[in-house]
């Protein structure tokens, strides 16, 4: 049976992430939004980051065939996951995240997001936060997809079982919708709302979590690894934690990847706070997500 409501849960994801204001208008040039808007042959969609009450969307621009044989709309992602506030994992299942985001050219002076608490819940209150707080949606698997082809944008957790055992970098599950759907109070049964992508995790391993900022470089000295892979890590006898590995997104190699003067991503790190006391997930399939918003003019 479709769950219809969580008032209790939804309230406080509302309350913390601001949904009780309206939602407001970023202030994108008319230049910005006219390119947005332009058909072919005209002027060329100009990839750019813009922020909206407080969360940083970024332009996914048109792509002849990244997938598929037809032309596909430009759209507005978060970069990062929509987050916790720092009293609220005492509630929510909040797991520390890295964001993974590898910029075109145009965006190559990004300053990466620190380390944060991610929202683990379930797909109807994560719709109903896009809906209220952007007027947005749950990103289509298909724009999703895009998304981390192109701009290699993954959520990701580095665990860290002890000392002496490797750590492993894996992707946390988000959720996703095989149509768009943007109905604000409810997620149709054409929704099919469902976790992204298939070899993420959606059950958090809490007491071996590293909370660990990406740097994406050009050039490393270290080993490189892909997502899911294991890193020889090691303690400094202080708060640091040594990853010796440079992460390679998942646009590394992607057909469908947009020019990018970056090769990977160096990780720092800090120790998992092993008595750390998080919720536990209910028996309701939880997952991270982003928001789509619908174009700006």
């Amino acid at each position: 049976m479709r769950p219809r409501a969580y008032p209790v849960l939804l309230s406080l994801v509302i309350a913390a992430l601001g949904c009780d204001r309206a939602p407001a208008r970023v202030e994108v040039g008319a230049e910005d939004a006219r390119a947005a808007a332009q058909p072919r042959g005209e002027a060329p969609c100009v990839p750019a980051i813009a922020d909206k009450i407080g969360v940083p969307f970024i332009r996914v621009c048109p792509r002849d065939a990244p997938f598929g044989g037809e032309r596909a709309p430009g759209f507005w992602i978060s970069t990062i996951p929509l987050g916790c506030s720092a009293g609220e994992h005492g509630t929510l299942a909040c797991p520390p995240v890295t964001s993974l985001l590898q910029p075109p050219p145009e965006l190559a002076d990004f300053r990466a997001p620190s380390p944060k608490l991610a929202a683990v819940v379930n797909a109807y209150t994560a719709h109903k936060v896009c809906t209220m707080r952007f007027a947005g949606r749950l990103p289509t698997r298909a724009e999703r997809a895009r998304a981390r082809a192109a701009l290699g944008l993954a959520t990701v957790v580095v665990t860290e079982p002890g000392a002496g055992q490797p750590m492993r970098v894996r992707e946390l599950a988000e959720w996703v919708t095989a149509v768009s759907c943007a109905h604000p109070s409810d997620l149709g049964p054409e929704c099919k709302e469902a976790p992204y992508p298939e070899s993420s995790i959606s059950a958090v391993p809490w007491g071996m979590l590293a909370r660990c900022a990406a740097r994406p470089v050009k050039a490393s000295a270290f080993a490189p690894i892909d997502l899911g892979g294991e890193c020889a890590g090691s303690r400094d006898g202080g708060a640091a934690l040594a990853f010796p590995c440079v992460i390679r997104g998942p646009a590394y190699g992607s057909p469908g990847a947009a020019p990018s003067p970056f090769s990977g991503f160096e990780l720092s790190c800090e120790p998992p706070i092993r008595d750390a006391e998080h919720a536990q997930p209910s028996a309701v399939d939880l997952a991270a997500f982003r928001c789509v918003l619908p174009e700006w003019v």
